[in-house]
């Protein structure tokens, strides 16, 4: 199963997540706050993290910024998890850089859910990438585009993931 980093600085919620994760067959890995998090994804690099956006020392937001700027971790998938549920609250962690959002109290069968699908799509497609050449999937620049590429590209092949050296044709 998948390496999964938990940030997230209420206790409580991070054991009882981390313990239903580690149920399931995945290896869990736990920061307490945003700092601590990018941190840990830098040096541990996990197939995936769940990130709280409402941390101390540095917020859900921008820790995701952070890893989504950084080459070495902007491939790792990231779902936001919290309480703040409105739709706005969504756009901003897609915005921020989050591939998937997921609202508190956790329902674990539809966040496994959506970390299959994420690990099912493999890593995103390198910087620049700009489709086959005959108009799908070209990248056009931005997180909410990336996440839309990444997602039609998450199609390509029969496991769902990005693969590289496709002939356009296959788009």
């Amino acid at each position: 199963m998948a390496t999964i980093l938990v940030v997230e600085d209420n206790e409580m919620n991070r054991d009882m997540l981390a313990r239903r994760l580690k149920r399931q067959g995945h290896k869990v890995i736990t920061a307490v706050d945003g700092a601590q998090g990018v941190a840990m994804a830098t040096q541990e690099q996990p197939e995936i993290v769940l990130m709280d956006m409402s941390l101390p020392v540095l917020d859900g937001w921008e820790a995701t910024r952070r890893l989504k700027a950084d080459a070495a971790t902007a491939h790792i998938p990231v779902i936001a998890l919290t309480a703040h549920a409105m739709e706005s609250d969504r756009a901003q962690a897609l915005g921020a850089g989050c591939d998937e959002y997921d609202t508190k109290p956790i329902d674990l069968p539809r966040l496994l859910d959506k970390i299959a699908q994420l690990l099912r799509r493999g890593p995103a497609p390198p910087d620049g990438w700009k489709g086959c050449g005959n108009g799908r999937a070209r990248d056009q620049g931005g997180p909410r585009a990336q996440s839309k590429t990444r997602t039609r590209l998450g199609r390509l092949g029969k496991s769902g993931s990005w693969h590289p050296g496709l002939p356009g044709d296959h788009c």
